[in-house]
């Protein structure tokens, strides 16, 4: 399946057994009505994050 397929699969029933359904349904009002399609715009904004060398990154925008 797809990750669309998975998303638009799932209920608020079938999240009723995650630790987290309270709180979920609790601030449903933030959460997407359908999944993004992709990453959003990159907004120019720099930062850089120290890793512990010899790590990787686990996003990276192309």
């Amino acid at each position: 399946k797809t990750k669309k397929e998975r998303f638009d699969g799932q209920s608020w029933d079938s999240l009723k057994a995650s630790l987290f359904y309270d709180f979920l349904r609790e601030h449903k009002d933030v959460l997407p009505g359908e999944i993004p399609a992709e990453l959003p715009q990159d907004k120019g904004i720099q930062h850089e994050i120290d890793l512990v060398p010899g790590t990787k990154y686990c996003v990276t925008r192309q």
